[in-house]
């Protein structure tokens, strides 16, 4: 982030991380390349160091679920985060955004008629990830809300895509990622974006924008899009290179997500 953007920064012109002096972030997931930028961390969460080096063929790789819905194993890979300032003072900043990558893994072994290379399995997978993960987290809302009889708050509830028309498939760098909105009726917000890297396993990128002052919306300043800016350059710098035995599972699928050349 340089100092001439902070100080020419204001409330409608709010200054984020300088995406074009970011360096690379390179993640070797078994031979297959993930390569993005990876600007400094500049909002308050604790710093991690990524993860470089993963083997995803083994499920000991992987964090197991926690409970019996869940449809994955997990493992973050990178988390970071920035600030908008509307000027000079780090206190200047009117809201941020944290990012996640992780990579998720089917706790169940999918065929080759069912692998996420086939755009109609990836999507339907999705949307019966979310229904099964955010039904659980609303059941559970609506659980601790009739307990709390003393203090009664209002009930808060996670909407999330139930067809195909709310998610989007946009290309970076030739590789599909698809990306679609979970909110919460506080108000809040997450952005994903998931991309499938086997058979079985696939990359999950979430953004959760945040508004220190005020409301996130607000035409008093150009919160959202910023956010908005630095999404897109994020996922401009996103480069995927699948390793050969990966490249061939989609072959062997008939991917309808990946256009790959026949050997």
């Amino acid at each position: 982030m340089s100092i001439l953007k902070r100080f020419l920064a204001n409330e409608t012109n709010l200054s984020g991380p300088d995406f074009n002096k970011a360096d690379f972030l390179k993640i070797d997931l078994s031979g297959t390349s993930v390569f993005f930028k990876n600007p400094p961390l500049t909002c308050m969460i604790p710093y991690k160091l990524p993860i470089t080096t993963l083997d995803i063929n083994t499920p000991h790789s992987f964090k197991k679920p926690v409970h019996d819905h869940e449809l994955v194993m997990t493992k973050q890979l990178n988390e970071n985060g920035w600030n908008f300032y509307s000027g000079i003072s780090n206190g200047s900043a009117i809201g941020g955004m944290i990012t996640s990558l992780s990579i998720f893994k089917s706790i169940n072994h999918l065929s080759q008629d069912e692998s996420f290379f086939v755009e109609d399995n990836f999507i339907n997978w999705i949307l019966k990830e979310e229904k099964i993960q955010n039904d659980w987290l609303n059941n559970r809302r609506k659980e601790r809300h009739e307990s709390n009889t003393l203090n009664p708050n209002k009930l808060h509830l996670f909407s999330y895509p139930t067809s195909a028309s709310e998610i989007t498939k946009t290309n970076y760098n030739n590789y599909p990622w698809y990306s679609y909105t979970v909110k919460d009726s506080d108000g809040t917000e997450k952005i994903i974006y998931r991309t499938p890297v086997s058979h079985e396993d696939l990359l999950s990128l979430t953004i959760k924008p945040s508004c220190y002052r005020g409301d996130y919306y607000s035409d008093e300043h150009n919160l959202q899009e910023v956010i908005s800016n630095t999404i897109e350059d994020l996922m401009r710098s996103m480069q995927i290179t699948l390793s050969a035995d990966k490249e061939e599972q989609a072959r062997g699928s008939n991917s309808t997500i990946l256009a790959l050349e026949s050997v």
